[in-house]
């Protein structure tokens, strides 16, 4: 396509989005705000992706090994790369670099009581409140929700699940940017715009949004739907502290590592729990 030839609204927001593309391609921006340089795609060919002779899969799954890495602590090898065909397989490479080896300690229930512990020295929550099926919301106040996050990661040293914006919130920033993409597109067509005026409506609308998204940082004060419970909220603490809190207790459980690791696959391949087994082969079955 002859982009000279595009009116030049959506000529900015080709290029625009062409190079958010790319960029996300190419880096991934962790939790902590590290940028890691994902590697250069191999070549692609029957629908498998080759490198040295040998074949693997793409930057979908490339970036799910580097989600693995950061939540286990673990370095991943090119040559185990190769090795890597299904989720089970994953599970595997990863159990073999985890020490202390597995016993049966239940780690989500080390999880559970020392959210208990905490709810009850920190917000006054009575014990007795505090069951897998209470409902997080509840135990604490959404006008001291950011606070008590914070002191729960603080004192807890974990990593917690984030909280989130409400969802009108979510949808009205999402809108309000479609909205002004619209406009410097119809802008530039109907010639209400010049081309100069569309350039530096172009550039100052993607900042803009960001600078909305961060001011409405401290809105996100919902709990998320996968923590509704604290049960829930101990499982999904587990997947993100596993390797922390797997060395601190000397002990780790299979099933609860497969658990996570099932997470993370979903989380981020976007796929359905219920595709998710041992077994499944991530390029046959997942097309990655």
């Amino acid at each position: 396509m002859n982009l000279e030839s595009v009116p030049s609204g959506i000529n900015i927001w080709i290029r625009a989005m062409w190079f958010l593309y790319a960029f996300a391609r190419t880096f991934k921006v962790t939790k902590w705000g590290r940028a890691v340089l994902i590697p250069e795609k191999p070549r692609r060919s029957g629908g498998l992706y080759y490198s040295e002779g040998r074949t693997t899969m793409g930057l979908d799954y490339l970036e799910l090994l580097l989600e693995v890495e950061e939540r286990f602590a673990i370095s991943v090898e090119d040559e185990e790369v190769l090795d890597i065909r299904t989720v089970g397989d994953l599970c595997d490479l990863v159990k073999s670099k985890l020490q202390p080896s597995a016993s049966r300690d239940c780690l989500t229930s080390h999880v559970f009581y020392q959210f208990r512990c905490v709810f009850g020295s920190e917000f006054g929550v009575p014990r007795e409140a505090v069951v897998p099926a209470s409902d997080v919301e509840s135990l604490v106040p959404q006008s001291q929700r950011r606070r008590a996050w914070r002191a729960l990661s603080e004192r807890l040293q974990w990593d917690l699940p984030d909280l989130k914006r409400a969802g009108w919130l979510e949808r009205g920033l999402i809108a309000g940017f479609i909205a002004a993409i619209l406009s410097v597109i119809v802008g530039s067509m109907s010639d209400h715009l010049s081309q100069a005026q569309a350039w530096a409506l172009g550039i100052s609308a993607l900042p803009a949004f960001f600078l909305m998204h961060l001011m409405t940082e401290p809105l996100a004060i919902h709990i998320p739907e996968n923590c509704g419970t604290v049960g829930l909220l101990a499982k999904t603490t587990l997947g993100l502290n596993f390797r922390r809190i797997a060395e601190a207790r000397e002990a780790w459980n299979e099933q609860e590592l497969w658990q996570a690791i099932q997470d993370i696959v979903v989380d981020q391949l976007g796929v359905k729990a219920s595709q998710i087994t041992p077994d499944t082969d991530f390029v046959k079955d997942l097309g990655f």
